[in-house]
């Protein structure tokens, strides 16, 4: 899951007007921020945007696909896998 910096760089000039935005990476993925509330992903220098019920279907009209970051099973297991051992681990302490 690469992102290139002229696109993430394009990205953030588009998205000024919303006001300050914070870049985090994680993951594979870059997180965006306004006042401290995720709202969109950058992956594979695609913008993906946080959806709920009040947009989901205005964005699936438009022949938008939802973000799938773990495409087979096999490494879905092995993030959980590592989710488990990480929640263990912080439970314990």
């Amino acid at each position: 899951m690469a992102i290139s910096q002229p696109f993430k760089d394009y990205v953030l000039e588009q998205l000024m007007m919303l006001g300050d935005i914070t870049v985090q990476k994680m993951f594979g993925v870059v997180g965006l921020y306004c006042e401290g509330y995720i709202f969109s992903l950058i992956s594979d220098d695609v913008l993906y945007f946080k959806l709920d019920h009040s947009n989901r279907n205005d964005y699936q009209k438009a022949g938008m696909e939802p973000l799938k970051p773990f495409a087979t099973k096999k490494s879905r297991f092995l993030i959980m896998k590592c989710l488990l051992k990480c929640w263990k681990t912080e439970s314990a302490s």
